[in-house]
């Protein structure tokens, strides 16, 4: 029992011996290590601070998304749909406006078109037209009975005729066989050429023979001076009707309008497309940076679960 007794002490003082050697071996590090702390907790420059442990959800800025902590930029992405929206406003607003201008052109015509002098006008330049016709065929009457007249009548009709056949026989021989058409289509076209020539001389007897007789007829020159005379007036109130278009303050204001929305059109799809960008980039930026803070890392290039774990 005593050596028992005996040899725990000394195993004791052995201990406490080696601990002692290394409290002298390292005295004056532990000691300098000591006082640096020390003169940091006195009259030394300012400690750090230490690191903030509390939880992610409690850190200031911090937005929890409906899959778990992923910093979602909200405001990023409701700014890229209030950009659609403002677009999409200012576009309709444009497409109105020009409708508008529309209507109100139309508007403009019809007011002119059944106004009581333009609907007069028209009436009177009808009436004329159909007094010259009267008269024009009152005064050909003596030349359709002539039978020089008849004749070249008759031959230009039969002309007219010859020439319809030919073009059907090449259309059949082209749609038949392109290379017998092709070899037969420069003696078909001198052949057309040919009869076109003399129903041209026959109508152009014909035609003298018209104008001789209507030259000579003063109520063809009267009712003709009359139809050019309405004509005219129809003429001068469409130029005025066209001048009114092109002065109107109605339609210039409208016109303003459309240029003023023009721009703002133009402007919201520029900051819409802005919008949507930097959007993109914040989704990108809070996927890359908590990509492994949802519990899973999900792959969204490949759409599978790495089975992954915090």
């Amino acid at each position: 029992m005593h050596a028992t007794i005996c040899r725990k002490n000394c195993r004791q003082s052995l201990s406490w011996t080696a601990v002692s050697k290394t409290l002298l071996k390292f005295g004056a590090p532990l000691a300098l290590a000591l006082m640096t702390a020390g003169a940091a907790l006195g009259d030394g420059p300012v400690r750090p601070e230490a690191p903030d442990t509390r939880p992610r959800q409690d850190l200031p800025g911090y937005r929890k998304g409906r899959e778990g902590n992923t910093d979602y930029p909200a405001s990023d992405v409701h700014t890229a749909v209030d950009a659609h929206a403002r677009t999409a406003f200012q576009r309709a607003t444009y497409h109105r406006l020009q409708d508008s201008l529309g209507t109100a052109i139309r508007s403009l015509q019809y007011n002119f078109e059944h106004s009581p002098e333009f609907v007069e006008a028209m009436d009177v330049e009808q009436r004329a037209w159909e007094d010259y016709l009267a008269a024009r065929a009152e005064a050909l009457k003596s030349v359709q009975r002539d039978s020089t007249y008849q004749t070249n009548v008759s031959l230009k009709n039969d002309m007219r005729d010859k020439i319809d056949e030919v073009r059907a026989a090449f259309d059949t021989h082209h749609a038949r066989n392109p290379i017998v058409a092709s070899i037969i289509e420069e003696s078909k076209m001198r052949k057309l050429v040919v009869l076109a020539s003399v129903k041209l001389s026959y109508a152009q007897v014909a035609t003298d023979m018209e104008v001789v007789a209507l030259k000579g007829d003063s109520k063809v020159a009267d009712t003709r001076a009359k139809l050019m005379a309405a004509g005219k007036r129809v003429h001068e109130q469409r130029a005025a009707f066209d001048h009114t278009v092109r002065t109107s303050q109605e339609l210039a204001a409208i016109r303003e309008k459309i240029e003023d929305a023009r721009i703002a059109f133009i402007t919201a799809e520029a900051f819409r497309d802005g919008a949507v960008e930097a959007a993109r980039e914040a989704l990108d930026y809070a996927y890359y940076k908590n990509r492994y803070n949802n519990g899973y890392g999900v792959n969204f290039e490949y759409g599978y679960s790495t089975g992954y774990r915090n």
